[in-house]
């Protein structure tokens, strides 16, 4: 049976100083990327994970400032 949940793969820049991916879920993933900021203010990231994040295909991915998140299924 498959489950449907979107899964991806975040990395950071600069893994040359130990930085390790890190894997999550739509219901585990990072509170700042889903959450951050108080909703409505200028740093509220609702808008990136809703439109960009969770648009993305499998294999598809996006850059931050400081990561790369990739669609893993």
């Amino acid at each position: 049976m498959e489950d449907n949940i979107k899964k991806f793969k975040m990395v950071t820049f600069g893994g040359e100083f130990g930085y390790q991916p890190e894997y999550f879920d739509e219901g585990t993933s990072p509170h700042w990327l889903k959450y951050g900021g108080r909703e409505g203010s200028t740093m509220d990231n609702r808008w990136f994970w809703d439109n960009h994040v969770m648009t993305l295909k499998v294999g598809e991915c996006v850059e931050t400032a400081f990561q790369t998140i990739t669609r893993i299924e």
